[in-house]
């Protein structure tokens, strides 16, 4: 019986490739800070991993099998080109030559090591970081070139670590929200949000539930740029905006007349008992579902708007509320098509703006799922509402929901003018 058939135990030497490849994916592609200083060259390539071949003859003596198998392992890998070979000589064996080190020279060779999936994943965001590096530079560029607003000289590098810094954020957004973001890095100034909420900048073509879901990521880009001025203190700051409120419902003014009604104050919060018994002075009322949403509306004339309530609507039944004339803004899912309902039943001749087909239709690659939380009809919609609401139900668009948030200012704009030139009531 020969010394390998009794030697059982696993040597402590002749890394295999299957090992090799297990632990190149843990340590360098899955450890994100790793990869990322690997991207930036802050961690250098080459990658050069010991293969551990053996030291002394007694190793080889004692698993000539694992020695053989080690060997011929290295011989008939992929990537021969990369692995580094030495003569050595041991006692009682002949000269041998021996797998030293894999060594990796760059990110391209490790994702092809990794296998198809590290592959498709390199080829993905390599296709999105150029894009948007592209895209970017050649829009701040324009950009600062017809503005006080100087970009800093080194914005080149600065913008591929910034990129880099948000890969896992970059990597999950979609062709649509690309493009969202190279439209809007360029339009973003210094100060533009001066006395205005974050959500009513005058941003074009870009939603601006999509600059506070990604705000750090805009922050990080724009810091690329304006180094030192704007990650300390947050986006919000660097562009001057307002704080958002917090409080009850809020009651926002749209035009200079109706501030001047409530004293100058351009939103002010009203507990539902005071809203419900105390008339707004405006011609026009639009109840909106979010608050968000409300500090994003332009100025509209006579108009004050009343948000925040979500669900809770039951000071439309207010007296003072059947005499004006009334819209109400919500979601276009479900639930804010049974808070429509609801929003009606209330106040019947309300008109829904900004929930229809042609809204969802115009916007159906912003629409996000819905979970199913409600499970009966509506009972004071119209019928092309209603019919809506069993097409979202039915889920014939895909997905479920399109939040309000995610509709452009200028489709806002729109669609407020459209009410007040044609209101069209209810009839009940």
């Amino acid at each position: 019986m020969t010394k390998e058939m009794i030697t059982t135990e696993t040597p402590n030497w002749g890394l295999m490739p299957a090992a090799v490849i297990t632990q190149l994916k843990k340590r360098e592609w899955d450890n994100l800070p790793r990869l990322k200083a690997r991207l930036k060259n802050e961690r250098a390539f080459p990658i050069v991993i010991s293969l551990k071949p053996p030291k002394t003859g007694n190793e080889l003596l004692n698993h000539t099998l694992h020695f053989h198998e080690f060997v011929q392992a290295w011989r008939n890998f992929a990537f021969a080109d990369m692995v580094q070979w030495q003569h050595n000589s041991f006692r009682h064996f002949s000269e041998q030559t021996l797998p030293i080190t894999l060594t990796i020279p760059n990110i391209q060779a490790l994702s092809e090591i990794l296998g198809a999936s590290a592959r498709q994943q390199l080829k993905d965001w390599q296709k999105k970081l150029s894009y948007l590096h592209t895209e970017i530079a050649k829009g701040m560029t324009m950009s600062s070139a017809n503005s006080t607003n100087k970009i800093a000289d080194s914005w080149h590098e600065n913008l591929f670590f910034a990129l880099i810094d948000m890969l896992e954020v970059v990597d999950n957004l979609s062709a649509d929200d690309l493009k969202l973001l190279v439209a809007l890095i360029p339009q973003l100034k210094k100060g533009m949000g001066a006395g205005l909420y974050l959500r009513a900048l005058p941003v074009c073509y870009v939603d601006t539930k999509f600059i506070e879901t990604y705000h750090k990521l805009i922050e990080t880009l724009l810091e690329a740029f304006y180094p030192g001025q704007i990650k300390e203190q947050g986006l919000a700051y660097w562009l001057g905006c307002l704080d958002k409120p917090k409080g009850w419902l809020m009651v926002r003014p749209l035009c200079p007349d109706t501030r001047y009604a409530l004293s100058g104050l351009p939103i002010l919060r009203l507990p539902i008992h005071v809203l419900h018994s105390q008339a707004l002075p405006a011609k026009h009322i639009l109840v909106v579902e979010n608050e968000q949403s409300c500090l994003a509306l332009p100025e509209t004339e006579n108009t004050i708007a009343v948000a925040g309530g979500g669900k809770n609507i039951n000071w439309m039944n207010a007296g003072w509320l059947q005499k004006k004339t009334v819209a109400y803004w919500g979601d276009i899912d479900s639930e804010g098509l049974m808070i429509l309902s609801r929003a009606r039943e209330y106040c019947p001749k309300l008109t829904a703006i900004m929930m229809d087909d042609q809204t969802i239709k115009q916007f159906i690659n912003r629409m996000v799922d819905e979970p199913d939380s409600i499970n009966h009809e509506p009972t004071h919609l119209t019928h092309d509402e209603l019919t809506l609401f069993t097409e979202l139900r039915r889920g014939i668009y895909g997905f479920k929901r399109l939040e309000q948030e995610r509709l452009p200012s200028e489709y806002i704009k729109q669609a407020l003018e459209k009410w007040l030139d044609k209101p069209t009531p209810y009839s009940s």
